[in-house]
């Protein structure tokens, strides 16, 4: 990113310290407003994703059966990478 004139060096004339802290202050702002934005969007996907998982199945899945149906997705495929490829 190009610097403007008068913020080359790091050095910024006294009399232009406040407009250039204000707009460093408004592109900070821009970024948390941003970042805010992106975290709301992922928990909406996020709590998207469980309604899908819950309506797909039918019932609220906890922890500890996410875990074992992990474990044995896990366990399916180490088994089919081991089994010899047929042609």
């Amino acid at each position: 990113m190009r610097l403007l004139g008068r913020e080359r060096r790091g050095r910024v004339h006294q009399s232009e310290r406040l407009p250039v802290f204000l707009h460093r202050l408004g592109e900070l702002g821009v970024l948390l407003f941003l970042l805010g934005f992106n975290l709301a969007l992922g928990v909406v996907a996020v709590v998207r994703e469980a309604c899908i998982a819950i309506s797909a199945t039918g019932h609220v899945r906890n922890v500890e059966q996410l875990v074992t149906d992990l474990l044995k997705v896990e366990r399916l495929a180490s088994q089919v990478r081991q089994q010899p490829i047929r042609v």
